[in-house]
């Protein structure tokens, strides 16, 4: 395990998911996944977390993670574990807002109208500030086609008169 120097000037760490986006930027790779995937935070405050582990989580996860924490920070991190329901992990929350925009797509008049016109089709929703992937190859040189666009879960789509 890899504990390194606090940075100099580290902002304090203002919410759950910018604690659990340290461990992805400190190449914590396995603790990043369990975080998102496993905990239901029950409070979060400056030094301080609670959570209700799954039970897919590891059982030092608590003492890890406050170790981490303050060697990280420079401030000691108190880590405990509640029998309090929190909120849902994440990926649960990722997933909740994924199909969300979906269902918001599939609603819109427009794509009801292309579904209409196109039996079959499928809609696909993606944020736009996603980091761009590289140039897909055309179909013809040999690459797979194009993703199609998309939008970002709050983007209501455009209006009628984009296509007068």
């Amino acid at each position: 395990p890899r504990v390194e120097a606090p940075p100099a000037a580290r902002p304090p760490l203002k919410s759950f998911a910018e604690l659990v986006q340290l461990f992805a930027d400190r190449k914590e790779a396995a603790l990043f996944a369990e975080l998102r995937m496993h905990v239901h935070l029950v409070r979060f405050e400056s030094g301080r977390l609670e959570f209700r582990p799954n039970d897919r989580a590891p059982s030092n996860l608590p003492n890890r993670v406050g170790e981490l924490l303050t060697a990280w920070t420079g401030q000691r991190w108190m880590v405990s574990v509640s029998n309090e329901a929190g909120e849902k992990t994440l990926h649960e929350q990722e997933a909740d807002r994924k199909a969300d925009a979906l269902e918001r797509a599939r609603a819109h008049p427009i794509v009801q109208k292309a579904l209409a016109a196109f039996p079959g089709a499928a809609v696909s929703v993606k944020r736009l500030d996603a980091p761009a992937a590289e140039e897909p190859q055309s179909e013809a040189e040999g690459g797979a086609a194009p993703p199609p666009e998309e939008y970002p879960a709050d983007y209501a789509g455009p209006d009628e008169e984009d296509f007068a």
